[in-house]
């Protein structure tokens, strides 16, 4: 990691293509502070140096390991966190900003820097099992590296693991939605024109290994040829869910043919949404985009409710949609069906954004 002759005053550690979308909010408003930006080294990192390399930010670094609580090689793993933290301590004096509190290397980040915030989704709380297995590595992890003790929940979703800090992190701002009012950020919602392209964010379907799987994709898939049949003149963009593999949108182009299009010149869905200014509206299963959409300014739906989950998975996967309008959990199946639609408007709630900056 290069040393930084000048002092930097923001650091932001991005994970996934929707923590660089959040950072580029951010940045707006930090009135000519310097930053830099930490890429973790994932699956995600060449798309994000692209993206930041297309916006001409070169203060950015891609760190040089992977590292995440499931490494096979823990004893490596564990020397690769314990050379990151002493890499990261140069910068204790700056500011930190992540968005996500539950991975590895989160938790060493935090212990590094004397001021840190964590900007996230607020998620309700659901039934979580604690994974005895994964707890006894997070565990190792917390007594070596940042002395806090960190839990290891699965959800119902199978392919969903969570972690929790005890005691949880009290720095942190919840940007958009519900959550607890002290703690509540917005960004300004847009005004968006009325035109007839509705946008389909991918959820990796094919690709869940849950009970019923064929039943579910041909409810899911009926869904979509009802949503075709009812809104037949319209043109669709489907945006795909960040780790699918491309076969979501080839059995949807079966139902949609030449009227759906794949959209992959942007960074993520939120950041697809930030450059449109007219659509007819968004809808998913239960895509976090749906939830972006509407908290944005647009016409935005989930329709998991119309499928027959278990009723524990079902919980899970709306467990993130909570407190917003209930025309969002019934999708429309004619055009006066959006004409009640009641568009999320906020002007915008910073205060303590700004705060935390100064």
């Amino acid at each position: 990691m290069a040393n930084k002759k000048n002092f930097t005053e923001i650091v932001f550690l991005v994970s996934h293509p929707s923590d660089l979308n959040l950072s580029f909010k951010i940045m707006k408003f930090l009135e000519n502070k310097s930053f830099l930006i930490l890429v973790q080294n994932n699956r995600f990192s060449s798309k994000i140096s692209m993206a930041l390399e297309k916006r001409a930010i070169k203060n950015y670094e891609v760190l040089l390991k992977e590292i995440r609580y499931g490494k096979k090689n823990i004893l490596q793993n564990l020397m690769d966190s314990i050379k990151l933290k002493r890499d990261l301590m140069k910068y204790k004096n700056s500011s930190l900003i992540i968005f996500d509190k539950s991975q590895l290397i989160s938790n060493i980040a935090i212990s590094c820097f004397k001021k840190y915030l964590i900007v996230s989704y607020f998620t309700k709380n659901t039934n979580k099992r604690v994974d005895v297995k994964l707890s006894i590595i997070t565990l190792f992890y917390s007594i070596f590296l940042y002395l806090r003790p960190v839990l290891a929940y699965k959800t119902k979703k199978g392919f969903n693991i969570n972690t929790q800090a005890r005691p949880g992190y009290k720095n942190i701002l919840y940007w958009n939605g519900p959550g607890p009012v002290n703690k509540k950020i917005s960004f300004p919602t847009k005004i968006i024109a009325s035109n007839d392209e509705i946008i389909i964010f991918g959820s990796r379907f094919t690709e869940w290994q849950i009970r019923k799987r064929q039943e579910i994709i041909e409810e899911i898939l009926f869904f979509y040829k009802e949503l075709f049949k009812n809104f037949p003149k319209s043109s669709y963009l489907y945006c795909p869910h960040p780790r699918e593999s491309k076969n979501e949108f080839k059995v949807l182009k079966n139902i949609f043919g030449d009227s759906l299009l794949l959209i992959n010149d942007f960074i993520s869905a939120e950041d697809l949404l930030e450059n449109k200014d007219a659509n007819k509206f968004c809808i998913s299963i239960s895509s976090a985009a749906s939830k972006s959409a509407y908290l944005m300014g647009f016409k935005s739906y989930i329709f998991a409710n119309k499928i027959n989950f278990e009723n524990e998975f079902h919980k899970t996967m709306q467990s993130v949609h909570n407190g917003l309008c209930d025309h969002y959990f019934n999708p429309p199946n004619s055009e006066d069906d959006l004409i009640e639609y009641p568009v999320h408007y906020d002007a915008g709630n910073l205060k303590k954004l700004y705060a935390f900056l100064k």
